[in-house]
């Protein structure tokens, strides 16, 4: 149990730092269009090569966040970590993402879809602008939701200072929503990967893997879940208005 305590404040700043650089290099991964020049590849049997690596990072992500979400895992290894258990899930889960945006592979000249915005500046302004909107309700949605929670940051502080897990002191409609859809936002998310310029072949293959993956944890999510949501969205949009007109 000291061992634990001596380890958890660093623990939860590596944990807040790794998401912070997850974040700016998934906006650069899913957002921002690749403007050096590839060489064409021709040899389709390159084309696979690329594409068997690309499928195989993702799958090691969905592995890794799906045992470690699992009930088993929660049970073998997830009790014995405690209140550590979030940060470390988000610092695992930040590791191999970034390991996939450092190595993914693209395919050049395998395009499902290619929008050239040199030559249009108003096409480019609205991919501009539906990513950035995507990207802001993305960050609001996972505001509203407890996100030191979700980071493990809380369980830490709580802990520390000798009260309760924060978990019971969520109301029952929030402990509802969290174990339903643990990762809100999932309407943003899905324009962030086809709403896009440029779908190249490998894009396609995480578009689509990754849709399938997102949509398939929707199983659980409830009516009361979405409305709980747009009330709080309401709440903080009309208490943010105030705070700015006064």
């Amino acid at each position: 149990m000291m061992l634990k305590a001596l380890f958890s404040l660093p623990l939860s700043i590596v944990a807040c730092y790794a998401i912070f650089v997850l974040s700016y290099k998934a906006v650069v991964f899913f957002s921002v269009q690749k403007t050096q020049a590839f060489n064409v590849i021709q040899d389709s049997k390159e084309v696979f090569k690329i594409l068997l690596f690309d499928l195989l990072l993702v799958g090691v992500f969905v592995l890794q966040h799906s045992l470690m979400a699992s009930r088993l895992y929660k049970e073998m290894i997830g009790s014995r970590l405690g209140f550590l258990q979030r940060s470390v899930y988000t610092i695992l889960t930040c590791i191999i993402l970034q390991f996939l945006f450092e190595n993914w592979k693209t395919v050049s000249g395998w395009d499902i879809w290619f929008w050239d915005l040199h030559d249009s500046p108003v096409t480019s302004l609205f991919f501009s602008l539906v990513h950035t909107v995507a990207w802001c309700f993305l960050a609001l949605e996972h505001a509203l939701i407890d996100p030191f929670y979700l980071i493990g940051v809380k369980q830490v502080y709580y802990r520390l200072w000798g009260d309760m897990s924060p978990w019971q002191y969520m109301s029952r409609r929030l402990q509802s929503f969290i174990t339903h859809m643990p990762h809100p936002g999932v309407l943003c998310f899905l324009i962030l990967l086809w709403v896009y310029p440029h779908m190249s072949l490998d894009r396609w293959l995480v578009s689509t893997l990754l849709t399938w993956y997102t949509c398939l944890g929707l199983g659980q999510v409830t009516n009361k879940d979405f409305v709980y949501i747009e009330e709080q969205t309401k709440v903080r949009m009309t208490t943010t208005a105030r705070h700015m007109a006064a």
